[in-house]
């Protein structure tokens, strides 16, 4: 059985807005940033928070949007959750790096195939970068529908927690990034 599309994308939802529910806290702006999975099956924008900004994070190609466009894909096969790698480091990074860019318009939609692996691993970092706690994001990711792996979920973000988040996205201007996830 596939996942739910009914609503445009799988797994579809303000992170925002299920931060606060999951850490009782207002760390993101609701309507800042949109998470999900592919656009396949969406026919219009409206339909997933109507994002200035698309982030597309799996392989794919995105259908012709009236939107701006990123791509930021790591090599398939990639268990994005294993961000002690260097590829994934590396993509962390660059994902990370683009949200904190001036030149990128908000509201975002990020999102792979279903919503729930790269996607999940991209918001919850998201989560760590806005003050959230562990247990919120790990919540947050639950909320997901098809198979998870908490476990190596909660592993990766732990990993760059015990790092600390200013040596593992070394790349980001963290001060930027929470000005511009803010609002």
């Amino acid at each position: 059985m596939g996942l739910d599309h009914t609503a445009g994308a799988a797994n579809f939802r303000d992170l925002g807005v299920w931060l606060r529910e999951a850490d009782g806290r207002d760390l993101l702006p609701p309507g800042r940033v949109f998470r999900g999975g592919k656009l396949t099956f969406v026919a219009s924008l409206d339909v997933v928070g109507s994002p200035a900004t698309v982030l597309n994070l799996r392989r794919g190609p995105d259908p012709p949007l009236a939107a701006a466009q990123a791509h930021l894909s790591v090599p398939n096969g990639t268990d994005t959750n294993q961000t002690h790698r260097p590829v994934v480091r590396r993509w962390l990074n660059a994902v990370m790096a683009l949200l904190a860019a001036p030149d990128t318009a908000y509201p975002v939609y990020l999102h792979c195939t279903s919503g729930k692996d790269r996607t999940g691993i991209v918001a919850g970092v998201i989560g760590l970068v806005v003050g959230a706690r562990l247990a919120a994001i790990e919540v947050e990711y639950a909320l997901s529908d098809g198979k998870l792996d908490p476990e190596a979920f909660r592993a990766g973000l732990a990993h760059i927690q015990a790092i600390g988040l200013p040596t593992y996205l070394d790349r980001v201007d963290l001060r930027a990034l929470r000005q511009r996830l803010g609002g």
